[in-house]
């Protein structure tokens, strides 16, 4: 994509003028819809590199620390305890590869996180785990922007506001008659909104014409 007009502005920063690797270091994280398999570097590797990356230089992460809150992350995501010795997604199902998006997402702490349909792939109790992970990292520093399909997911995500044709709404129902694909958002200090999903129904807007058909 080519930006034309208007900026993107971090902490009053403008992100378009930024290499990839420098917004990551001012705290923007993407997960991927596809996530990519990085084979012969493991996960372990791959999140402590890119956790010192962000470091000033010369500093680096202790090892301990580093093994007992990766640890942690995996465990709350319920993932394999091997997970640190595969290699990045390599022989991952759709639904481990969303869950070690999630699984860096915890550990690297960013202030902005876009999640591309971090819930496809996933059966519903994945569905419940990320979205628990995803509710247990809300602060004030930190704010996500969700993309679904899903209606479900949203349920796992706490207190809904949609966004739809540049309005804000504060149920889910109040744009059910649009009839688009959904984006879900939450965000923070950082988007200066209180908004914790922004969702737009499609799905939903198919169900209550087959309903009221019937």
């Amino acid at each position: 994509y080519q930006v034309t007009k208007g900026q993107i502005l971090l902490d009053g920063e403008d992100v378009l003028a930024m290499s990839v690797d420098e917004r990551s270091r001012k705290g923007l994280f993407l997960a991927m819809q596809y996530p990519s398999e990085i084979v012969g570097v493991t996960n372990s590797d791959f999140i402590k590199t890119a956790m010192e990356a962000r470091l000033p230089e010369g500093e680096h992460i202790s090892l301990f620390k580093f093994i007992r809150t990766l640890d942690k992350a995996t465990s709350e995501l319920k993932m394999r305890e091997d997970l640190p010795h595969r290699y990045v997604n390599e022989g991952f199902s759709g639904g481990e590869k969303k869950r070690n998006e999630i699984l860096q997402m915890k550990m690297l702490q960013p202030k902005i996180a876009i999640l591309d349909e971090i819930d496809s792939g996933l059966d519903v109790d994945a569905l419940r785990i990320v979205g628990e992970n995803i509710n247990a990292m809300k602060s004030e520093n930190f704010g996500a922007l969700i993309i679904t399909h899903y209606e479900r997911f949203v349920d796992y995500i706490n207190k809904c506001i949609e966004l739809s044709e540049k309005r804000l709404h504060t149920s889910f129902e109040a744009i059910s008659k649009l009839g688009r694909i959904m984006s879900v958002a939450i965000t923070h200090q950082y988007l200066k909104a209180k908004i914790e999903e922004l969702y737009l129904a499609f799905e939903y807007k198919q169900k209550k014409q087959e309903e009221n058909k019937r």
